[in-house]
């Protein structure tokens, strides 16, 4: 009888036992389409927690001030953690749910505290991605909706659209064309005084076109 491709065999290697230990999922999931789910699921955590916490630790020794990012960092790994722990359960579900939530939140407070730090944006894109290949469609809808709220109050409260919209109106102002008002000839090299003269011999020369 053929044994299941993914049942640890003696003749495994130990690399391929421990991976089979670290994300095969419970017994408790009967169907296979949702044990594959299940087990990339666990597979994708352990990657992100175990990369995420090497490359935390590379930053805090290497960039200056990086103590709360770094913070906010380890809080969302630990989190991440959670999730794994709970894709080795039948609720795998709630586990990637709660996989695409924390890169989202956790890439908006970095992104408060550290604005120049183009991480925070990227960080934020791995919440949509992940719920595209463990969710369904409607859930897919609302983390991206989240996302791009999320990120829309993080440009704000940093005043980045308030610049934008500035620069957008000055462009406008200066490519649009305004024909002086009846007080804007200071603004354009002409004062006051010489626009009356100009009225009056205007006036004058009117006048003796008349009367000839």
């Amino acid at each position: 009888m053929r044994r299941p491709s993914n049942q640890p065999n003696a003749t495994d290697g130990a690399s391929r036992l421990l991976w089979l230990r670290l994300t095969e999922p419970p017994t408790a999931i009967a169907n296979e389409g949702d044990r594959h789910s299940a087990r990339l699921l666990a597979g994708v955590l352990l990657v992100l927690v175990t990369l995420g916490f090497a490359s935390a630790i590379v930053q805090i020794l290497a960039v200056p001030g990086f103590t709360t990012p770094f913070a906010i960092i380890v809080g969302a790994l630990l989190l991440l953690g959670v999730a794994y722990g709970i894709s080795r359960t039948k609720h795998y579900r709630l586990a990637a749910v709660l996989a695409s939530l924390v890169p989202v939140s956790a890439g908006a407070a970095v992104g408060l505290v550290a604005p120049a730090d183009p991480v925070w944006f990227a960080f934020m894109g791995l919440g949509p991605i992940v719920a595209s290949g463990f969710l369904p469609a409607r859930h897919v809808g609302g983390v991206a909706g989240f996302t791009v709220v999320a990120t829309l109050l993080v440009l704000f409260a940093e005043g980045a659209l308030s610049a934008i919209w500035s620069e957008s109106r000055r462009y406008r102002r200066s490519t649009t064309t305004r024909r002086p008002g009846p007080h804007s000839w200071s603004s354009c090299g002409v004062t006051a005084e010489s626009s009356e003269r100009r009225c009056a011999c205007a006036r004058r020369t009117a006048c003796r076109m008349r009367s000839r």
